[in-house]
């Protein structure tokens, strides 16, 4: 690793052409021909078969059952990718490894820098040779395996500061390299000037590791593929792909379609990676997944998930967008936090099944579309890796892509190294949002895409820094600057007064005000400004500008979207020594960031003829023009007439046709959600925040019928400052029944408070207040807000003494709508015994998976693409039905075609006669609409309870009440059984009894753990407490109740808590399962 450190590995470096390094991949693996699963659990032949009648071809994760199995599937082409964590180890690990002592990341006071937050989770040090030795030999260990063709690499671009001694001596060599002094330490704390360098080093060490890992690799026989984990978006990882680092682009998201629109992600990891496939493992939305899961905790992740599926729609519509975009969607077979779909006799799995199996039948049939397709619009975005590694907010794509998803125009992405080699596709105009880090290489590369007859359009600042964060721009980005007429200096080098810069580019205020200043020497004349302030949602500040003392605008900053905004200024005149003055006010939290300020000539708008092209300036990245408008500076050579939820892309295919993607978002839910009492719809689109003692947020509850709710949890979204240590107060119509305590809710989530069931009322007024120093700058609380509803939330600012109802906030915009607080029943349906803290104990409450959401895809009717050229033979296609012949009309300089209907998915092909009417005749063949509908009811489902490796059943034989849950197996192979998770937080070393009954019939074997009721625990400290069973007697009986005492040595943090039949044939029934805390 050491000989890589000493090289900057730079965005503009020399890379591969634009998306040629696809080729280089083995054909299986190349875009429009890999299909890609993941499943973290053994597969059966069953499973296989599975994989395979869904078209995939690598499954990501998986182990096989046996080695017949695996050649099984080797023989049929499904290959296995396995896991590898290369960041992360456990203290576990290290007791059977004692080389890890010297691997642990260290913080800046020497202790070690803890994984997630989870006291047995330790970071792997990049800086001497014991973390990389171990990670090399986990894969090892994992690429003897049958059918391994690739290496996942998880946890891969955590970008944290490494203080041991050999990590700070690498980078003091590094910075010495670059011509930088490096200080003392690291430079880590905002403000420093270094930082950016120190993060430019940052990403240099990643990118080299993970090349280290891709050789390493390389050199298997056979050579294997490796695809670390990008996250979501990780600018890190990017930099990684643009350099080379990686085979393959892998995202973990929580961004599933309908719920996000992810073109901007698979166009970056190709333009990125120069075309390596590029694949999206995307979980339901946090809020989506609290309507459709049960809070569980997961103890490696160290959090609270809501595992939910994605409904059968949801899953055409995911492999439907990757496609469209030249990725691929990566069905999710099974990994928490989503639920497993891998159950073939659950009617809910078939559902997802058949829709899996119809779309990856419709692209597989017509893989001639996708393998070996390149970009096809005219229009295109920069996007900077480098640039979102110092600012990930700078460049904003990812809004700009959805501006241009919902105007109806395709686009793509292109990156830096793109601009030094010339590989700009077919590209006529190139947005460059924002762009604050370009080499010259790259800045050349633009200079002669305009001179060539490019029309190239500057949003925001433009390449102000080095690639280490010098205030350096490229001369030929000053000559476009100057051809502009435009003043752009990096705003740290203004003179600046109560304001700190805080990163390459973005500076904060220190106080209550700040003001930055300039003296002016360029031209006389009228100028315009723009300025780039970052509007937080956590205050509404205020600024001013003058020039020449004379006060030219005003405004405040009261969007609260967390967004960098370049606001407009009127026209004014300045002379040369006039003075610029840009003077800002925080307010709460919002400390005034700010990012630039331009100046330009009054009369400079439109474009400017450079060359044989043309050169335009918009401060705004396009965000907030209106559809007409952003036809106007684009020109787009294709595009939707009459936008609504469908998003168009266009891609050329091998053979040089054209094809427009047609994916419809429209999707509608009706939720009825089981247990929840409150008046919001779980989306917090504003928020209101407590920085003083006298603000009192105010929510009232409607509970029909109290003495139903059997275990009452109070569900807040709220969240601390990291400084605050003020707990937010409870009350519930006057009485306090809880505090929520600051360093417990640091995340901007759900926080549950349990109630007393005498809290309840039909009426409950629930009140919250800070309690302790609050002082909305570093210290206060928020509370999330709703605004689509109204009338049960109000507000006060003087201690309760008067509220009011329409401004929810103290920020200067008002903020109306419902507090995002609610009641909620953990339990409802029969109630739990009371001490009993295992829920659902005697597996009575039931519900139907996933039944609570309805959903209702409305399918687009005639939708109109509009086409530059004259009209040609087309024809619409789809998973969802026939073909369609289409007829162009000629309007103008374009064609317009009409598409009848698009339900999720259809593409358009414009090609020759002969070509659009074989491929016509391929969908009839292939007429994957016609697969039949499942029909069979959704299953029900135990509530609390998971299943144990092949899970399940319920029976109406019970020791007690009306139900039981069953297993049954005819062979002594099978591993099946109930588990759930206990979160217990025990404060002192407290013992506890656990009891469950079971009834058997023909069990073979002797009594044994495999039939057992079984507890795994975990300390507060993370040691394991596990081992602990009790075994049920085999053979034929009635009902039997085993007993199992835990004497903990330490106080315990949570425990799983099984009722397990595995390796025994026979049948079992498990029933009034208790856990309590024992005297």
């Amino acid at each position: 690793m050491s000989r890589r450190l000493a090289i900057l590995l730079l965005a503009c470096a020399a890379a591969s052409a634009h998306w040629d390094e696809g080729a280089s991949l083995p054909a299986w693996a190349q875009p429009g021909r890999l299909h890609w699963a993941l499943q973290y659990s053994r597969c059966d032949r069953a499973l296989v078969d599975l994989y395979l009648a869904h078209g995939q071809n690598l499954v990501q994760g998986a182990t096989f059952d046996s080695p017949a199995t695996a050649a099984y599937a080797a023989e049929r082409g499904l290959r296995l990718m396995p896991y590898v964590c290369s960041r992360t180890f456990t203290t576990h690990e290290r007791e059977k490894s004692p080389e890890l002592a010297e691997a642990p990341v260290q913080t800046a006071e020497g202790g070690e820098f803890l994984a997630y937050s989870n006291p047995v989770r330790r970071y792997g040090s990049l800086f001497n040779g014991v973390w990389p030795e171990y990670v090399r030999e986990r894969t090892r260990r994992q690429w003897t395996g049958p059918a391994v063709s690739g290496i996942f690499y998880d946890n891969a671009f955590w970008s944290g500061a490494d203080y041991r001694p050999e990590a700070v001596a690498t980078w003091q060599r590094w910075a010495r390299a670059q011509g930088l002094d490096p200080g003392e330490g690291l430079p880590t704390a905002a403000g420093d000037p270094r930082l950016a360098a120190y993060r430019a080093f940052t990403s240099a060490t990643l990118s080299g590791y993970y090349r280290d890992l891709r050789e390493f690799c390389a050199a298997h026989n056979p050579p294997l593929l490796s695809a670390p984990n990008l996250a979501s978006q990780n600018a890190f990882g990017l930099l990684a792909a643009e350099q080379g680092a990686l085979d393959l682009v892998f995202y973990e998201t929580f961004s599933h379609p309908p719920f996000r629109n992810n073109a901007f992600l698979y166009k970056i990891g190709l333009a990125a990676s120069h075309g390596r496939s590029t694949g999206l493992l995307a979980y339901l939305p946090a809020a989506i997944g609290e309507q459709r899961g049960v809070k569980t905790w997961n103890e490696g992740m160290h959090h609270f998930f809501y595992p939910s599926s994605p409904l059968p729609e949801e899953f055409a519509l995911a492999a439907a967008e990757g496609a469209a975009n030249g990725g691929t969607y990566i069905p999710c077979y099974s990994l928490f936090p989503a639920l497993p779909i891998t159950d073939l006799t659950d009617p809910f799995n078939q559902r997802v099944h058949r829709e899996l199996q119809r779309s990856y039948a419709f692209l597989t049939g017509n893989e001639a579309l996708y393998a070996g397709a390149r970009p096809g619009s005219r229009v295109g975005l920069l996007y900077s890796p480098l640039t979102e590694v110092q600012d990930r907010a700078a460049q904003q794509g990812w809004a700009l892509g959805e501006r241009l998803a919902a105007a109806g125009i395709p686009y793509e992405v292109v990156v830096p190294s793109d601009l030094a080699e010339d590989q700009l596709p077919e590209l006529t105009t190139l947005v460059v949002p924002n762009v604050l880090y370009l080499e010259e290489p790259a800045a050349a590369g633009l200079r002669r895409f305009v001179e060539r007859g490019g029309r190239l359009l500057l949003t925001g600042s433009f390449a102000t820094f080095d690639s280490v964060g010098r205030a350096v721009r490229p001369p030929s980005a000053q000559r476009l600057l100057d051809a502009l007429g435009l003043i752009d200096q990096p705003i740290e080098t203004w003179q600046l007064t109560g304001y700190l810069p805080e990163t390459a580019g973005q500076v904060k205020l220190t106080g209550a005000r700040g003001q930055a200043s300039l003296q002016f020497d360029g031209r006389p004349g009228q100028y315009r400004a723009y300025l780039g302030l970052r509007d937080e949602a956590d205050g509404a500040g205020s600024y001013r500008l003058l020039a020449g003392g004379r006060s030219i605008c005003t405004g405040r900053l009261d969007r609260d979207d967390e967004r960098v905004h370049w606001l407009t200024t009127p026209p004014f005149s300045l002379q040369p020594g006039d003075t610029v003055t840009l003077q800002v006010e925080a307010d709460g939290g919002e400390q005034g960031r700010l990012n630039g300020v331009v100046l330009t000539a009054a009369g400079s708008a439109g474009a400017l003829k450079v060359g044989q092209g043309e050169l335009l300036y918009s401060p705004l990245a396009l965000t907030s023009d209106s559809i007409p408008e952003l036809i106007e500076k684009l020109q787009p050579a294709a595009r939707l007439t009459t936008p609504g939820k469908v998003a168009l892309n266009h891609l050329r295919t091998a053979a040089g046709e054209d094809s427009y993607h047609l994916v419809n978002y429209d999707f509608r839910y009706e939720v009825k959600p089981t247990g929840r009492f409150g008046s919001d719809d779980g989306t917090a689109e504003a928020r209101t925040y407590l920085g003083s003692t006298q603000t009192v947020v105010r929510k009232r509850l409607v509970v029909a019928a109290p003495h139903e709710v059997n275990q009452p949890v109070l569900q807040l979204r709220a969240s601390a400052t990291p400084a605050c240590q003020a707990p937010l107060v409870v009350t519930v119509n006057g009485r306090e029944v809880g505090r929520l305590a600051p360093a417990t809710a640091q995340s901007y989530i759900w926080h549950e408070l349990p109630l007393a069931r005498e809290a309840l009322a039909e009426e409950m007024i629930v009140d919250l207040r800070a309690e302790g120093e609050v002082d909305g700058q570093q210290r206060w609380w928020q509370v999330g807000i709703d605004t689509s509803q109204r009338g049960n939330s109000w507000f006060s600012l003087d201690g309760g003494a008067t509220f009011r109802q329409d401004d929810l906030s103290p920020d200067r915009q008002p903020q109306a709508g419902e507090y995002l607080i609610r009641l909620f029943d953990a339990a409802p349906g029969t109630p739990d015994i009371p001490g009993n803290l295992a829920a659902n104990g005697s597996f009575e409450r039931v519900n139907v998976l996933n039944g609570n959401t309805t959903l209702t895809v409305v399918p687009a009717r005639e939708v109109e693409l509009a086409v530059a050229g004259a009209p040609r033979p087309a024809v619409a296609i789809s998973p969802d039905g026939p073909p369609v012949s289409i007829t162009g009309r000629a309007a103008g300089n374009e064609t317009l075609y009409r598409v009848p209907e698009v339900s999720i998915y259809s593409v358009l092909v414009l090609g020759d006669a002969a070509r659009t009417a074989a491929l016509a005749q391929r969908q009839v063949e292939l007429s994957p609409w016609t697969a039949p509908p499942v029909t069979a009811p959704l299953r029900e489902v135990t509530e609390r309870w998971e299943g144990y490796g092949s899970g399940f059943g319920t029976a109406t034989i019970a020791h007690h009440g009306q139900r039981s849950v069953s297993c049954a197996s005819d062979t002594a192979t099978a591993v099946q059984g109930a588990v759930q998770s206990i979160d217990l937080q025990q404060q002192t070393a407290t013992p506890l009894t656990v009891t469950a009954w079971s009834r058997a019939e023909n069990v073979g074997g002797q009594p044994a753990p495999h039939y057992s009721l079984d507890v795994d625990a975990v300390y507060q400290d993370g040691a394991p407490l596990s081992g602990l069973n009790a075994p049920f007697a085999t053979g034929s009986h009635d009902w039997q109740q085993v007993e199992l005492r835990i004497q903990p040595a330490k106080p315990l943090r949570s425990l799983r808590l099984y009722v397990l039949f595995r390796r025994h044939p026979g049948k079992v029934w498990f029933d009034d399962v208790r856990l309590s805390a024992t005297p």
